[in-house]
């Protein structure tokens, strides 16, 4: 059985990768979404960016934060709350816990939340 050949990505690929993997290295999980551009960024399929961001995590992040994210396994991540087929006119609302309640633009707690 012939050996697969494995190759290098070029540099420039692994450089954007690398990149967007410490940028989130809070939550280093890319959605759908940002999987899909990410491949068409950097002309790799689904899979190798999948494969890639795996291997990222383990190698680049490294053990500290497999330690960190094992050590609590109810943390977690923030929320976004945006979706990409609505433009905000403001950034989007980061919660640090899903129970946290959103205050309307006028500052006023929402009605019946009994605040």
């Amino acid at each position: 059985m012939p050996q697969r050949k494995r190759g290098r990505l070029p540099k420039e690929t692994t450089d954007f990768l690398k990149a967007w993997l410490h940028s989130h290295s809070a939550h280093p999980y890319p959605s759908e979404i940002e999987k899909k551009q990410m491949c068409h960024a950097t002309g790799l399929s689904m899979s190798q960016v999948s494969n890639w961001m795996i291997n990222g995590r383990r190698r680049i992040l490294g053990p500290s934060y497999l330690s960190t994210s094992r050590s609590n396994p109810h943390s977690s991540p923030p929320v976004t709350l945006s979706s990409p087929s609505v433009t905000l006119s403001s950034p989007p609302v980061m919660l640090s816990s899903p129970s946290m309640m959103l205050r309307p633009p006028n500052g006023n707690p929402p009605s019946g939340s009994g605040s």
